[in-house]
C-alpha cells in the first residue's frame, strides 16, 4: 500500500464530530484520484476468478500493517535524542534529506498509483468480460456448473495449502529479513519457502488428481441426479494443477512487489482473464461442429491463462537480480515466524472450505446449475462493494493503525464509527437497487442465452444474497480494524462462529426453502461476524458510537427507499414502453440507464440536500466539480 504522508490522512475532524470538508477533500484526493497501491502478493483468486473482495482486502491490510512498521522502524533508527549525542546541525542537515527522499517517494509512489489504479480497472473489466464470455458459451447450465465447481476448487486447495499463509506473513518477513541482513538472505528466505509450498502444493495436486471424485464429491454431496460429476472431476484434472502454479504467482508477485516493481503483478491476471476469455468464445464457436474440441478447449484455457499469469513475471524477477534456487531447510527459523504470523489467516481458510463446501453442494441439491448461478449473480453483488466501499475503508485503515499506534483511542473510535457509517451509507440503498434491477442485471450477465428457469433461479439468488450486502461491507472492514489493533484471532474466531452457524442453517433449511434461502445464509455468517465483533470492540474499547451508527442505518434506508421508488415509477414506464426484459441484454442495460441512474441520483441527491452527516464526502465532491 502506498505510503500516505501525515498531511493526507483522515484525521482532522469538525466540532461536530464528522470529517471536515478539508480532510475529506483531501480524502477525495487519495481514494478517486490516486488509491493506494496494492503493493503485495496477488492472490490469483482475486483477479482468477470474478472480483473477490476478500482477498483484496486481505492484500491492503497486509500492506498496510507493512507501512505501519516502517513508520515505527523509521522513527527509532531516526532517534538522536535518546543516545545523548544530538548534534543540531546534523539534525536538520539530516530532516532536510528526509524531505527530500519523501518528496522523491512520493512522486515515484504517485506514479505507481495511477499505473495500478489503471491495472485494477482494467482487471475489473477484464474480469467481468471473462464472467459474462462464460455465461455467453455455456449459459446457466449443468456444464456451467461443473465448470464452476472445477474452478474454485483449486482455489479452495491453494488457500488450505498455503495461501492464507503466504498472503498474510511472506511479505513482512521477506522484508524484515531483507532490511536486517540482506538481499541474499531475503532470496535463501525466498527459495525455501517456495520450494516447500512447491512441494506441498504439488502432492496436493498429484492426489487431486487420482482422488478427483472424491475431491469434487466434497461440494456436491447433496447434488440431485441431473448433476453430472463425471464432467465436474473431467474439468478438475485439468484445473488442479493450478493449485501449484498459484504458489508460483503468488511468491513472484509478493516479491516483485516488495522491490516495488509493480506493473507485471498487476497485469499478469488481465493476460490470465485473456486467455479463459478466448477458451469460452472458442467453445461456443466450436459446440456445434466439434464439441469434444470445445470441452478440451475449455479445459486448457483454464490453466494456461494461470501459467501466462506466472511466466509473465520471470522476466521482472531477472531484471530486478532476484535468483532463486532450490533449497529446504525446515530449521529456518524465519519459517517458525512466517507460521506464527499466518496461523489465525489458516484458521479462517479451514473454516471458509467447508462453508464454502455445504453452500454449492446446497445450491446443487436445489438445481444442476446452482453453482453457476451463485457465480454469475455474486458479480453483481460485489461490484457495489468494491467501487463505493474499499477506496473509503482503505483509507481509514491507515488511520486506524496510526491511531492505534500511537495509543489514540479517541481518534481511533471516532475514526472506526465514521468507517462504519460511511459503508451503511452506501451498501444500504445499493443492496435494494441489487433487488428492484436484479432481472435487468441478469439478463445483462445472461446474453441472451439464459432461459426463463434460470433467469428466475439467478434472480432469487441476487436478491436472497443482496441482503448480505450492508453485513459484508461492515465485516470486511471490522477485520481491518482487527488487523489495525492487532488482535486477528478475534476475527478467526467470529468468522469460524459464523461458518458453524451458517453451515447448520444450510443442511436444515435448504430441503424446505430453496435456493433464495441457500443466498440468504450469507446474511447470517455476517450476522454472527458482526455481532460477535462489535459486542467485543465495544467491550475492549468503550464507547463506539453505536447510536450514531442506528441514525446512519435509519438514514440510509430512508434515501435507499426514495431512489428505489423514483426507479419503480420509471421502470413502471419502461415496462409499457419497451416492454420487460426477460433475458434480452440489450433491455438490461436500458432500465439500468434511464432508471439506475435517476435512483442514484435520487438518493444521494437528497442525502446532500438535507446534509445527512455520512453525505460529507460527496458534498466536498460536488464543490470541486463546481469549482
Amino acid at each position: 500500500m502506498a505510503y500516505q504522508p501525515k498531511h493526507m490522512r483522515l484525521s482532522a475532524e469538525s466540532s461536530d464530530g464528522t470529517l471536515s470538508e478539508e480532510t475529506l477533500s483531501k480524502a477525495l484526493d487519495q481514494t478517486f484520484e490516486e488509491p493506494p497501491v496494492v503493493d503485495t502478493i496477488v492472490v490469483p483468486e482475486t483477479f482468477h476468478q470474478p472480483i473477490e473482495d476478500e482477498a483484496f482486502e486481505q492484500i491492503v491490510s497486509q500492506k498496510l500493517e507493512e507501512v505501519a512498521a516502517e513508520e515505527d522502524d523509521s522513527g527509532a533508527d531516526n532517534s538522536s535524542v535518546s543516545d545523548g549525542n544530538f548534534d543540531a546541525g546534523n539534525s536538520y542537515s539530516e530532516e532536510a534529506s528526509s524531505d527530500e527522499e519523501d518528496a522523491s517517494k512520493q512522486k515515484d509512489l504517485s506514479r505507481s498509483t495511477s499505473m495500478m489504479s489503471v491495472l485494477v480497472l482494467i482487471s475489473r473489466i477484464t474480469g467481468f468480460l471473462r464472467t459474462w464470455a462464460q455465461a455467453f458459451a455455456m449459459g446457466a447450465t449443468v456444464l456451467a456448473s461443473c465448470y464452476s465447481i472445477a474452478n474454485t476448487l483449486p482455489d479452495q486447495l491453494y488457500e488450505l495449502v498455503g495461501a492464507g499463509m503466504l498472503t498474510t506473513a511472506f511479505l513482512p518477513v521477506y522484508l524484515s529479513i531483507k532490511k536486517k541482513v540482506g538481499q541474499d538472505e531475503a532470496n535463501a528466505y525466498t527459495s525455501n519457502l517456495l520450494s516447500i509450498v512447491v512441494v506441498a502444493t504439488g502432492l496436493v495436486a498429484v492426489l487431486g488428481f487420482f482422488f478427483a471424485a472424491e475431491v469434487v464429491y466434497t461440494q456436491s454431496f447433496s447434488a440431485g441426479a441431473d448433476f453430472d460429476p463425471t464432467l465436474a472431476v473431467y474439468f478438475f484434472r485439468f484445473f488442479v494443477i493450478e493449485v501449484m502454479l498459484y504458489c508460483f504467482s503468488t511468491i513472484f508477485s509478493g516479491v516483485l512487489n516488495a522491490e516495488r516493481d509493480y506493473l507485471w503483478p498487476a497485469a499478469a491476471p488481465i493476460f490470465n482473464n485473456f486467455v479463459t476469455t478466448a477458451s469460452f468464445f472458442a467453445y461456443a464457436f466450436l459446440v456445434n461442429t466439434n464439441p469434444e474440441l470445445g470441452l478440451l478447449i475449455l479445459a486448457l484455457g483454464n490453466p494456461l491463462g494461470v501459467l501466462i499469469q506466472v511466466l509473465i513475471q520471470v522476466p521482472s524477477l531477472k531484471r530486478k537480480g532476484i535468483k532463486l534456487s532450490w533449497r529446504i531447510n525446515l530449521k529456518d527459523p524465519a519459517l517458525k515466524e512466517t507460521l506464527k504470523i499466518g496461523a489465525p489467516a489458516l484458521i479462517v481458510v479451514v473454516a471458509t472450505f467447508v462453508t464454502m463446501s455445504v453452500q454449492t453442494s446446497s445450491q446443487l441439491s436445489v438445481s444442476a446449475s446452482g453453482a453457476s448461478v451463485a457465480a454469475y449473480a455474486r458479480l453483481w453483488y460485489t461490484l457495489p462493494y468494491s467501487i463505493l466501499t474499499v477506496p473509503i475503508t482503505t483509507a481509514l485503515f491507515t488511520e486506524l493503525s496510526d491511531s492505534w499506534a500511537k495509543e489514540n483511542m479517541d481518534q481511533f473510535k471516532k475514526d472506526f464509527k465514521h468507517g462504519i457509517n460511511q459503508i451503511l451509507f452506501f451498501t444500504v440503498p445499493f443492496m435494494m437497487y441489487l433487488m428492484i434491477f436484479s432481472m435487468p442485471l441478469v439478463s445483462i450477465i445472461g446474453a441472451s442465452k439464459f432461459t426463463e428457469d434460470q433467469l428466475l433461479l439467478t434472480q432469487q439468488f441476487l436478491i436472497g444474497q443482496s441482503l448480505a450486502l450492508p453485513l459484508y461491507g461492515i465485516g470486511m472492514y471490522l477485520q481491518k480494524v482487527c488487523s489495525a489493533m492487532r488482535r486477528m484471532t478475534l476475527y478467526a474466531v467470529s468468522a469460524t462462529l459464523g461458518s458453524v452457524v451458517q453451515v447448520l442453517v444450510l443442511l436444515v433449511g435448504t430441503s424446505h426453502f430453496g435456493m433464495m434461502f441457500v443466498a440468504t445464509t450469507s446474511a447470517i455468517f455476517y450476522v454472527v461476524i458482526d455481532t460477535i465483533m462489535l459486542i467485543s470492540l465495544r467491550k475492549h474499547l468503550g464507547q463506539i458510537g453505536l447510536k450514531s451508527m442506528v441514525f446512519a442505518f435509519v438514514r440510509s434506508i430512508l434515501f435507499g427507499l426514495a431512489g428505489s421508488a423514483a426507479a419503480l415509477l420509471i421502470m413502471v414506464g419502461l415496462r409499457a414502453v419497451i416492454g420487460v426484459p426477460d433475458g434480452r441484454a440489450l433491455y438490461g442495460v436500458l432500465y439500468c440507464i434511464f432508471a439506475g441512474i435517476p435512483a442514484v441520483l435520487v438518493t444521494y441527491g437528497l442525502a446532500i440536500l438535507f446534509k445527512s452527516p455520512e453525505s460529507a464526502m460527496l458534498r466536498s465532491l460536488v464543490s470541486r466539480v463546481r469549482s
